[in-house]
């Protein structure tokens, strides 16, 4: 049978590498990509020319066409080699990425840090919470002198007293005493041993004689290790048959907060007072101005009242005068690298002051609350500035953020850098920012307060108020976060915050007076002062069914009362 000859292929169904090998000519390729290649020659480095020249130097080893039977395995063979097209082809790819899209190292961005100062951080920083007066408290020179009296009289005999502070919140006495201690320290020196507590910082009222022994000797003294009446005695010990003549004084700052049924325990802290011999100088400070003589009605019976001095609410000249003040001190110690010296002390308008000042007097005479809402006003002129001299690239970023996640409603804490320019204008707090943060922290009922608050907010104040009716007593603001972050990791649906975020929650909140915390002080199971007051206490100031009306609309939030009950 005659045998049928073989159809000889053609090279139209051999593939690019086989034509290549045969020294074929290619189609060409599309004028996209003819555009493309002949733009990206032009920038290529050296070393595509020397890659070019090694292959021309050293060509590769071209195997013979595959058209025996052992096509398959030539080709095989042939299709594991690299192409000298393709080692171009690598080549050309790498140098073009690399210069095509500039990473993050050769083309550095604008740093974006909360360390960039600017002429409102140093402001901000003085109306904060906390922060202490850059100099002696002022409006309050009747009560320095007062003060000052009733110690150095005591002192320099010595002799025992007892003395009671009273005023509304926010009037300067807890700060005026620390300022007049201070004064009767380095005038005294060791014939006086101080210790101040913060009663509200205590977890039960019992345990502020073991407080007052270890600020007073230095040494731990619990309650458990001794029965109460013993500790109340190693105390009684201590004041009446000291071997040195030293004066003890003992500030009970928030005293209030040691008031029980029968009032045993400040009948004890004064009755030391009245004992011979004894060296106690008592100091109660609290917001009740009749406190001695509702709770305290024996110590009249026994013919023993306490002196008292109370602090009347700042004035709206009085508030504006001290807000003037905190400026000008911050205008001298602004460096010139970070802004001009008469720039800092224009930062708040003198009408807006007035505002502030006449708004808080009306209200309540709370210089904190002044301070707070000074502070507010700085964010939001920051705020304006940021938008102002800011890159628009990093502000859209900003306003693309959602606003329901955001512990704050301005945009300083996000920190995007800007730069003002010395010959631009900085803007500064004008009326109509005092007006619109008043009207959230003064005007309106508390479910309109309420309202206002973004989701984090609602969802803090809503842990509180759950954490309160658990505990039957208020949080500090440990307790507080460690149950917002258990409330939300029961439910999964809210994400909880830092603790620096969670902080600058508590401060806004503080700030719509929707709670209250109290001062820093130590506490007696800890043994000294925590860090970024956490021992704080902190206490809602709305009621449960108003939260909840509020909140009504909002399932997650109702569900943490749920999960309460």
């Amino acid at each position: 049978m005659p045998r049928t000859p073989q159809k000889q292929s053609t090279p139209t169904v051999l593939g690019k590498r086989t034509l290549n090998a045969l020294n074929i000519p290619t189609p060409p390729q599309s004028p996209a990509k003819v555009r493309t290649l002949r733009s990206a020659s032009k920038d290529l480095p050296a070393k595509v020319a020397f890659a070019e020249k090694d292959m021309k130097e050293k060509p590769e080893r071209v195997p013979t066409p595959p058209a025996t039977p052992s096509k398959r395995k030539l080709r095989s063979e042939y299709d594991c080699r690299p192409n000298r097209a393709d080692k171009l082809c690598d080549v050309t790819n790498d140098i073009l990425s690399t210069h095509s899209t500039p990473s993050s190292e050769t083309t550095p961005r604008t740093p974006i840090t909360p360390s960039t100062p600017s002429i409102y951080t140093g402001a901000k920083a003085l109306f904060q919470r906390g922060s202490g007066s850059p100099g002696m408290l002022l409006c309050r020179d009747a009560e320095r002198e007062a003060l000052k009296l009733f110690f150095c009289s005591h002192v320099s005999t010595p002799a025992a007293g007892s003395l009671y502070v009273s005023g509304p919140p926010g009037t300067g006495k807890s700060a005026l005493m620390a300022e007049v201690l201070n004064d009767v320290k380095e005038k005294f020196g060791n014939a006086v041993k101080v210790a101040n507590i913060n009663c509200m910082t205590v977890r039960k009222p019992s345990l502020v004689f073991c407080s007052i022994f270890q600020e007073l000797v230095g040494e731990e003294l619990l309650e458990s290790s001794a029965g109460e009446k013993s500790v109340t005695e190693v105390l009684e010990q201590y004041f009446t048959k000291s071997r040195t003549k030293q004066s003890c004084i003992v500030i009970l700052d928030e005293m209030d907060y040691l008031i029980t049924k029968d009032q045993e325990i400040l009948y004890q802290v004064f009755e030391w007072t009245r004992l011979k011999n004894s060296n106690l100088l008592l100091v109660g400070i609290a917001n009740a101005l009749n406190l001695t003589s509702r709770f305290l009605p024996k110590l009249k019976a026994r013919n023993f009242v306490p002196e008292i001095l109370r602090f009347t609410p700042y004035t709206a000249e009085q508030i504006a005068k001290v807000i003037c003040a905190r400026l000008e001190a911050y205008s001298s110690t602004v460096d010139d690298d970070v802004d001009c010296k008469d720039r800092a002390c224009s930062l708040i308008h003198p009408a807006a002051i007035q505002l502030c000042a006449r708004k808080t007097a009306a209200n309540t005479g709370d210089l904190r609350k002044a301070f707070d809402i000074c502070k507010r006003g700085l964010d939001l002129a920051e705020e304006d500035a940021r938008r102002k001299f800011a890159p628009q690239s990093d502000i859209a970023c900003q306003e693309n953020r959602s606003p329901i996640l955001t512990p704050s409603t301005s945009l300083s804490r996000n920190s995007t850098a800007f730069i003002i320019p010395r010959d631009a204008v900085p803007p500064i707090v004008t009326i109509s920012h005092i007006a619109k943060i008043c009207s959230t922290a003064f005007g309106g009922s508390t479910v309109q307060r309420v309202h206002s608050l973004n989701l984090q907010q609602k969802a803090v104040l809503c842990a509180l108020v759950v954490g309160e009716k658990r505990k039957a007593s208020s949080l500090t603001i440990r307790e507080l976060y460690e149950h917002y972050g258990a409330l939300c990791a029961k439910d999964k649906l809210l994400d909880s915050l830092k603790a620096s975020e969670f902080r600058e929650v508590i401060s806004a909140l503080e700030v719509c007076g929707v709670i209250n915390l109290s001062a820093e002080g130590r506490n007696c199971s800890s043994g000294g002062k925590s860090s970024n007051g956490d021992s704080r206490r902190i206490s809602a100031a709305v009621q449960a069914i108003d939260l909840l009306r509020a909140v009504e609309d909002v399932g997650m939030l109702k569900r943490f009362f749920s999960t309460s009950a």
